[in-house]
């Protein structure tokens, strides 16, 4: 299976026509740190972390625990703390204690809030309003590693409404769009053929749609599969840069893809699934399983492990794919996952015309 790919619903009319919106000017947040804290343990990760600490998983698995009682799983007690069973960095499961402190759903909503404001140049507050909001575009300098310029303009909800960013000359028809139909037919044919379309007569064309989803911590679950799970480091991606692998690494950006959970068949790598440090709070998965060993749920079980693995370093993990791509959203809502924002992206249209060469 090849899903949660690396970034790059119903039909309906629109509403009533409405004035354009006015151009607000906001601030980009720039404070994307938010500290994380949880109990630390010896010897939590097997014979391999001998003379380090190791941090254990986050409270953020507490509530996983609870459900896997009421599931009849096997949980351990520890000094009056629950836990869970990982897979160590040699395949074999281990009790986790959980610590007291632990990254809620809210929290990390809040974290990507925060990341798409730096993202864009506005505020972490632009993305709660009932009200859209359209500003200036600015990449802030803890902007996510891949985006790249030139972008004439982006479109983000979060589910209450739209805020977009765009280059001067493009704000007007930007805000006139998301001002014409409801926000999230924004994201959508027929009416975004109404923005296109203005687009092009300024040379830019619409060019990434995507969806993106963040961890539920009471959707988390035990996961197994028939095959030996491993947790890899950087350094044993070296020889993993292949075809076979393309959404769990990335080539073209080897110093950020940072950790990973690998599916053995005896010595044989059959399943991938890593993560890239794509920005300072924030690390994005990606997927994929050969094809002799696909529908096996061996994604879903890296997928969901990886996870764990990224929380317990005080990290957000996020993933990215297509809404129509739906072997990797059924992977994603069976890992953990909730559809969290959207996104739309404009650039000028030679670049566009060459990605469909």
């Amino acid at each position: 299976m090849a899903c949660g790919h690396r970034a790059p619903s119903g039909g309906g009319g629109g509403s009533a026509a409405s004035p354009p919106l006015p151009v607000y000017t906001a601030d980009a947040n720039s404070g994307l740190c938010i500290g994380r804290s949880c109990a630390d343990a010896l010897g939590a990760w097997g014979p391999s972390a001998t003379n380090k600490l190791r941090r254990v998983y986050t409270g953020a698995l507490l509530a996983t625990t609870v459900n896997a009682c009421n599931r009849g799983l096997k949980t351990v007690c520890n000094g009056g703390i629950l836990g869970l069973c990982q897979f160590d960095k040699s395949g074999f499961a281990k009790p986790i204690q959980c610590g007291e402190k632990f990254m809620t759903n809210r929290e990390m909503m809040e974290i990507a809030m925060r990341q798409s404001a730096e993202d864009m140049g506005c505020r972490e507050e632009d993305f709660k309003t009932n009200r859209n909001v359209v500003f200036p575009l600015k990449l802030g300098k803890n902007s996510r590693k891949y985006l790249k310029k030139p972008i004439t303009c982006n479109f983000v909800s979060y589910g209450n409404n739209i805020a977009a960013a765009s280059i001067p000359e493009t704000l007007e028809i930007v805000s006139e769009y998301i001002g014409k139909f409801e926000f999230y037919h924004c994201f959508e044919a027929p009416n975004m053929h109404w923005l296109n379309e203005r687009l092009f007569e300024k040379g830019h064309k619409i060019c990434f749609m995507a969806e993106y989803y963040l961890p539920d911590i009471s959707r988390i679950q035990v996961l197994s599969c028939a095959y030996k799970i491993r947790i890899l480091e950087q350094e044993d991606f070296d020889e993993l840069y292949l075809p076979e692998w393309s959404n769990a690494l990335c080539k073209d950006r080897k110093q950020l893809d940072v950790l990973g959970v690998g599916a053995y068949d005896g010595n044989t790598l059959v399943g991938l699934a890593a993560c890239s440090a794509d920005c300072k709070d924030m690390w994005q998965i990606g997927v994929d399983v050969l094809p002799k060993y696909r529908r096996q749920g061996i994604a879903s079980v890296l997928t969901s492990t990886l996870t764990k693995e990224i929380i317990n370093r005080d990290k957000v993990p996020f993933y990215c794919t297509a809404w129509s791509n739906i072997r990797s959203v059924r992977n994603a809502i069976k890992s953990g996952f909730v559809p969290a924002w959207v996104e739309m992206t404009a650039k000028p249209t030679n670049i566009v015309d060459e990605m469909n060469l």
